[in-house]
């Protein structure tokens, strides 16, 4: 929605807050569903602009562009949702100069969409939920500020972000480096 506003011209920045809580009757739910996932809480916060503004540095990181979400119901369900999204990057990109920081988790049953769908990504990439464990809406905010982190600091000209959702629907968002124009 952030996104939208932004691009309508409704608003000059959007501050994205991203959190999650950890209750026992989300953890108990995720342990019938899986004994390999381990889930998190937490939160982040993302200020988006748009592309040009009156502060430029080597730091700058843009939002270039965020994929319609693809539900995960219907015929093909996860994979098609996930694959819909990786479309999206297939061209334009140039995974020497681009970061892939998806949903994977370590569990397989859910990785398996972002495996097949990326199988043939040639870029660097990173899956930091296994690490941080599965925060829901939390862990795209922190794939968003690594991904932002990764550009500030000079490693990438570009960073894409996976995000193949538990049980609702894939989304992709693209970052990258501030145009000094």
């Amino acid at each position: 929605m952030g996104a939208e506003w932004l691009t309508e011209g409704r608003v000059d920045r959007v501050l994205v807050v991203a959190s999650e809580e950890l209750d026992w009757l989300t953890a108990d739910a995720f342990r019938k569903f899986s004994r390999e996932c381990v889930v998190a809480e937490g939160a982040t916060a993302v200020l988006l602009g748009p592309g040009t503004t009156e502060v430029k540095d080597s730091g700058s990181v843009c939002l270039l562009d965020i994929t319609n979400p693809v539900p995960l119901v219907g015929s093909g369900g996860r994979q098609k949702a996930v694959a819909e999204v990786r479309e999206n990057y297939r061209d334009g990109v140039d995974p020497e100069n681009c970061l892939l920081v998806d949903g994977r988790q370590g569990v397989s049953h859910w990785d398996e969409s972002e495996e097949i769908a990326w199988a043939d990504w040639r870029g660097s990439r990173f899956s930091p939920k296994k690490w941080t464990g599965e925060a829901l809406t939390a862990s795209v905010g922190w794939q968003t500020a690594l991904a932002a982190r990764s550009i500030q600091q000079g490693r990438f000209d570009q960073a894409i972000i996976s995000s193949p959702g538990i049980n609702h629907q894939a989304i992709g968002i693209r970052l990258g480096r501030m145009n000094d124009e």
